[in-house]
């Protein structure tokens, strides 16, 4: 036996339900084939014949006669069509008129400082303080980028203050002081 029958034996046999499962249904359709070829095709049904009965069943004399006594009913159709399919007709849907009120500048209430501020803070939730490098000119490793004093980690926020361990930054139309403390991996 040659490499590649060995290794395809090996495959066969690796799982014995399936080996055996296939064994099985070799055995079934070599019978059904040996017991096709003997018969010669004689097993096969011989075609379908309607039993005549006296209630006047399927292929009775006189299901027969009905169907004859049917009127027969001429229509005429026509290759063109009367209407559009596309067209919308608009008599068949309700109108809905559109009611417009006019908005005031001052119906929308100012937020207040503690709004502001919570709507500021949530601008930082995505960023993560790395690392601090203190030194003459400290800057802070924020999302894996390096920031000093005076630069923008986030859009109209900007860093005031680099200490040891947090980052302190002021948003431009906010009074307060956000801080950013040092992030670790837990």
């Amino acid at each position: 036996m040659n490499v590649s029958m060995k290794k395809i034996v090996t495959q066969m046999t690796a799982d014995k339900k399936k080996f055996g499962l296939m064994l099985g249904l070799l055995l079934i359709a070599s019978v059904m084939g040996v017991r096709a070829l003997l018969s010669g095709g004689q097993d096969t049904p011989a075609s379908a014949k309607a039993q005549t009965g006296e209630q006047g069943g399927v292929g009775s004399e006189s299901a027969e006669t009905d169907l004859l006594t049917l009127p027969v009913v001429l229509v005429e159709l026509s290759d063109v069509s009367r209407r559009d399919l596309f067209a919308l007709q608009s008599e068949k849907f309700a109108r809905i008129t559109k009611q417009t009120t006019q908005v005031t500048q001052n119906s929308v209430p100012e937020p207040s400082e503690e709004q502001k501020r919570t709507q500021a803070a949530t601008a930082l939730n995505g960023l993560k303080l790395r690392s601090t490098l203190m030194s003459a000119n400290p800057q802070a490793l924020i999302n894996d980028k390096l920031f000093g004093v005076g630069n923008q980690p986030v859009p109209g926020f900007v860093v005031t203050r680099i200490t040891q361990h947090s980052v302190f930054m002021k948003h431009e139309t906010f009074q307060g002081e956000f801080e950013l403390k040092m992030y670790r991996d837990q």
